[in-house]
């Protein structure tokens, strides 16, 4: 073997550690990063399940704050409709006052005319009180 054969080798032989040192480096750089991305994986996983949470327990609020609404409204229409059942009851009870009111009138209508028919017929037969 010549000196620069021989050199080569030892060169070669003196940069193999600087190779397993560096692929080393690599190595642990790489876990690192995997380290790294995993807890910055989680943290967003957690922030995010918080955010979540947050929202979902907003909408359960919201949820529940409709349900009582919608109650209100279904009782302020259950009065509205005994209101209505009320107003319609007197309607119809007013109708009937009004029938009979008009039937009386009529009645008294013609009980007028048949008066005035009778102290017409009676002046003429008697008509010396007319003038009295």
């Amino acid at each position: 073997m010549s000196a620069s054969s021989t050199q080569i080798i030892v060169a070669a032989i003196a940069g193999v550690p600087a190779v397993a040192a560096a692929v080393f480096a690599y190595r642990s750089s790489a876990q690192a990063t995997r380290a790294g991305e995993k807890k910055v994986d989680a943290e967003v996983f957690e922030r995010t399940q918080v955010l979540y949470e947050r929202a979902i327990a907003g909408a359960e609020r919201e949820i529940e704050r409709l349900q009582r609404s919608q109650e209100q409204m279904a009782s302020q229409i259950e009065r509205m409709n005994a209101q209505i059942v009320n107003e319609l009851d007197n309607s119809t009870r007013l109708r009937v006052q009004l029938s009979s009111l008009q039937a009386q009138v009529q009645t008294m209508d013609g009980i007028i005319s048949a008066l005035r028919t009778q102290l017409s017929v009676l002046s003429e037969k008697h008509p010396e009180s007319r003038q009295a």
